[in-house]
């Protein structure tokens, strides 16, 4: 993930650790969960903010966490929000904003199929598109929302929302499977078979 002067990575060289480097002085710092029980996976940034995956292979849980970060500070890296394990496990966090006003979204399995979940800095949690069909890969730009949806008769599609307005909405319907979407802004791209 990289964001302005920063990127957040899975370093190969350690696979339990995720590195945020400011890459203008090359300085590297490893998120927290890197020492502790919680191996952090799948990073996202946004501006002093960095969303993991972190995972327990003793309780073989997973939880959307994140932290605010400032190279200058102790702790560089605090903690502002880790989603609840008690309903299911929450995965493939991404965030928007800055420390003082965020919006962290995530995929969270907790009823046979894949929710998108999320929580705002003001401490409102965000059912953004929950219900009986699978939904995965969830990505946010400011207050639009969009995520791959699994649809039984044509494959995934790709659905988006607008928080705190009217329901989901369709993005790409269209023959063949539409996955993996991202967002910067009001454009959203992703990967597409409809041509083979």
């Amino acid at each position: 993930a990289i964001f302005g002067d920063y990127v957040a990575y899975q370093d190969n060289a350690d696979p339990n650790i995720v590195t945020v480097r400011q890459l203008s002085t090359g300085t590297a710092k490893p998120v927290p969960g890197s020492t502790t029980k919680y191996l952090p996976q799948s990073p996202s940034l946004a501006d002093g903010l960095v969303a993991v995956n972190e995972y327990s292979p003793t309780r073989n849980t997973h939880h959307a966490s994140l932290f605010s970060f400032n190279f200058s500070n102790t702790p560089v890296f605090p903690r502002l929000f880790t989603s609840p394990v008690e309903s299911g496990s929450g995965t493939l966090p991404q965030v928007t904003g800055n420390s003082l006003n965020w919006t962290l979204v995530w995929q969270q399995d907790g009823n046979g199929n894949n929710d998108i979940l999320g929580r705002k800095s003001n401490g409102d949690n965000v059912a953004v598109a929950t219900g009986p069909v699978d939904r995965s890969y969830p990505a946010i730009s400011g207050n639009l929302v969009v995520w791959q949806e699994h649809n039984s008769t044509s494959g995934s599609d790709i659905y988006g929302s607008l928080l705190g307005q009217a329901g989901p909405f369709p993005i790409s319907t269209a023959t063949g499977d539409q996955t993996n979407p991202r967002v910067q802004g009001d454009r959203v791209v992703w990967a597409d078979t409809r041509n083979g």
